[in-house]
């Protein structure tokens, strides 16, 4: 396995993968490596779990909420309309890709892709006008709920797999309905209604927690053996390993036991569960203490220990007070909302992004798969070189490094260097 990615990193020498290193960046140099669990620590099997979003979906849109019975079926080149980073414009129904300068760069009316000059009907300035309030949707403290909001970002694996279903029934909507921009709305609070629904942890009511616990296997990709060895010898060279996650602990249990076998807490010091992210770094520390079996603490005492909730800041006195060596501590995570914006607003760790989006670069290079029409779906997810999209820019923007797979941290040597790949005001890009 070690040897096979090498040589697929040695093919995609010309394939792109954004970086942004603003600081010479080696393992050695830190003392902690904090770690997400979804999409981070543990890697989904993108091929089911994509279209098991979409099913469940629509399980929910057709049963509960009376929409349709053609949802259900999702033919493969709908998959092409799943990408994060894209935006469903509430007031016009577009779903528009953006720059980082936020140009509308592509739109889509229900299936209809517009040509430019439908986009400049709905957008005469060509920008989306919420462009410069972007920042809100990451606004830590804004309690206002999501269909109060002009514009839903879908900005995870776990909502953009609906993207299709959704431009599907906006087609129906605007065949069918008089009232168009009625209907649209009451099938938005009904799309967001099934997310709520689906992505319910209590009691295992929605439909997501208990499939991926009856097929795991099917869902859920185990860690390679390279990257356990890893992990061990970051271990064995002194640098504290913490698992910080948003998810309960039967769940976390449940990924990681798939992921790394049943020892898997040998391969932390710290587990953090239920952190409730993005507060977990945004919110006033005294305001979020640690748990442990349903006990308040405000001090983290133990090695191995599973903690509930707390703070950023009390993870990072914790290191400071049992490391070894001095050093700084990284942030390894995906979600922007979660993950990546809060830890660079809010605290003092670098971040290392993991961008999943990477992968399709990975395959389609490394087995030659002929790329599908310039007119089918949308464009990368990083944007183009001189003109970034709105994610790829944030990443560039907020990113120590950027990775595709945790796994591709077998491929970084201990003392490995890391140089900077910025220069000038360019957008640049590197394998890694």
């Amino acid at each position: 396995w070690y040897q096979r990615r090498v040589r697929e990193f040695q093919t995609l020498q010309h394939y792109f993968i954004p970086i942004n290193l603003r600081k010479t960046m080696k393992l050695s140099r830190y003392a902690a490596l904090c770690f997400d669990m979804d999409f981070t620590m543990v890697n989904y099997n993108l091929d089911n779990f994509m279209p098991f979003i979409y099913q469940i979906t629509a399980d929910y849109l057709i049963s509960v909420k009376g929409y349709s019975s053609h949802l259900k079926a999702l033919d493969v080149d709908e998959m092409h309309f799943m990408r994060r980073g894209l935006v469903l414009d509430k007031r016009t129904h577009c779903v528009i890709d953006v720059t980082s300068t936020g140009t509308v760069k592509t739109a889509y009316r229900g299936t209809k892709r517009l040509t430019n000059g439908e986009i400049f009907y709905h957008y005469p300035e060509g920008v989306w006008p919420e462009f410069s309030r972007f920042n809100e949707v990451f606004d830590c403290d804004n309690t206002k709920p999501l269909h109060e909001v002009p514009y839903f970002i879908f900005d995870s694996v776990f909502v953009s797999p609906t993207i299709p279903l959704l431009m599907k029934q906006l087609d129906i909507i605007f065949t069918n309905s008089h009232s168009v921009d009625a209907k649209c709305r009451e099938f938005y609070v009904d799309l967001i209604a099934s997310f709520v629904h689906n992505f319910n942890p209590d009691n295992n009511a929605g439909s997501f927690f208990p499939s991926i616990e009856r097929h795991a296997d099917l869902y859920i990709q185990e860690a390679s053996t390279e990257l356990r060895n890893k992990l061990f010898s970051l271990r064995e060279a002194g640098t504290k390993l913490i698992l910080i996650t948003a998810s309960d602990t039967p769940y976390t249990e449940l990924l990681m036991s798939h992921s790394y076998g049943k020892d898997w807490r040998s391969f932390f010091d710290l587990v953090c569960c239920r952190a409730k992210k993005p507060g977990f770094f945004t919110s006033t520390a005294y305001r979020r203490p640690f748990f442990r079996d349903g006990i308040e603490i405000f001090e983290l005492t133990a090695d191995g220990d599973t903690y509930l909730e707390g703070h950023w800041t009390r993870v990072d006195k914790w290191i400071r007070h049992n490391t070894s060596k001095p050093g700084r501590v990284a942030y390894v995570g995906d979600s922007f909302k979660s993950d990546i914006i809060p830890t660079k607003l809010a605290t003092s760790w670098d971040i290392v992004a993991i961008v999943l989006e990477g992968k399709l670069l990975h395959v389609s290079a490394c087995e030659h798969k002929k790329p599908r029409p310039e007119k089918i779906g949308w464009g990368s997810f990083f944007g183009e070189r001189t003109e970034p999209s709105m994610y790829g820019g944030r990443l560039f923007e907020l990113s120590d490094l950027t990775l595709t797979d945790v796994e591709e941290l077998v491929l970084l040597g201990y003392e490995q260097e890391l140089p900077s790949n910025k220069t000038g005001n360019s957008f640049t890009f590197s394998p890694f």
